[in-house]
């Protein structure tokens, strides 16, 4: 029967472990993020890609043998990828509505907790940050994307509140590849 500081000592080591993939993982994000902008020639380089992101979540969640819940990985993911993304720059995503509120868990579901988010009370002042070039992504309910594509913005991911009651939120920022 194994004991428990055995067991302990057999988690940190594995700890240890993740801890130093994490790392080569990092590594390699770096890597990617120079070839990105290489190959952009000068043009913005985005590193917020959703479907790349989604791909990643669906690749490991399908092959999850377990016990580890396929919800965790998601999760667990999310902030992996958030942690990584920094690495290619700071970048501030504002959203719609206070702390607590759908647009700020839209904006944390999608970005992560490694992301510089920022509340904006309306739609309006969503849109005044990312013109002004002081926010990279705004996050604001589905119905008040129009406004922000008709200033020059696109959707690059839409979210549906898990919770049911904030509606769908669309994830916007300048057209890919335009600075």
């Amino acid at each position: 029967m194994d004991s428990l500081p055995a067991l302990r000592r057999g988690i940190d080591a594995l700890d240890d472990r993740i801890l130093a993939l994490l790392n080569r993982r990092a590594a390699l994000v770096e890597r990617v993020y120079a070839c990105k902008r290489r190959e952009a020639q000068g043009a913005m380089v985005r590193a917020f890609v959703p479907a790349r992101e989604e791909e990643i979540h669906r690749r490991l969640t399908r092959g999850n043998p377990g016990p580890f819940p396929k919800t965790g990985v998601r999760a667990v993911f999310r902030e992996v990828i958030s942690a990584c993304r920094s690495l290619e720059g700071a970048f501030t995503v504002v959203y719609q509505g206070p702390v607590g509120s759908a647009g700020y868990r839209a904006a944390l579901d999608c970005f992560g907790r490694s992301a510089r988010l920022a509340a904006a009370p309306s739609g309006a002042a969503v849109r005044r940050l990312l013109e002004s070039g002081r926010a990279a992504y705004g996050v604001v309910p589905e119905r008040a994307q129009g406004t922000l594509e008709k200033g020059g913005f696109e959707a690059w991911a839409h979210w549906r509140d898990p919770l049911g009651g904030g509606g769908i939120y669309s994830i916007v920022g300048r057209p890919r590849g335009r600075p």
